[in-house]
């Protein structure tokens, strides 16, 4: 069984970003234009269901922040290849 409980931390630069970790292992990402559509999409999954907190950790923060940006610069590559 697993005994660390689930946290979420919100990244929103070019896209909003919320990665859920179990301890220190990212576990679930969700993806969205806005913070709104973010959180939508969070809050119909079954994650949330889970109640995880959100975290103001600096480090999970950190991490979903390299997620995030990784994503962002693709997309706009994609964006530049049109």
């Amino acid at each position: 069984m697993k005994r660390e409980s689930r946290r979420a931390v919100l990244y929103v630069g070019f896209i909003a970003v919320i990665c859920v970790f179990r301890g220190e292992v990212l576990e679930h990402v969700f993806f969205g234009r806005t913070k709104e559509e973010v959180f939508q999409a969070f809050e119909s999954s079954s994650v949330k269901g889970e109640s995880p907190s959100f975290s103001e950790d600096p480090e999970l923060i950190e991490q979903c922040k390299v997620v995030a940006m990784g994503v962002e610069d693709k997309a706009k590559r994609i964006k530049r290849a049109r």
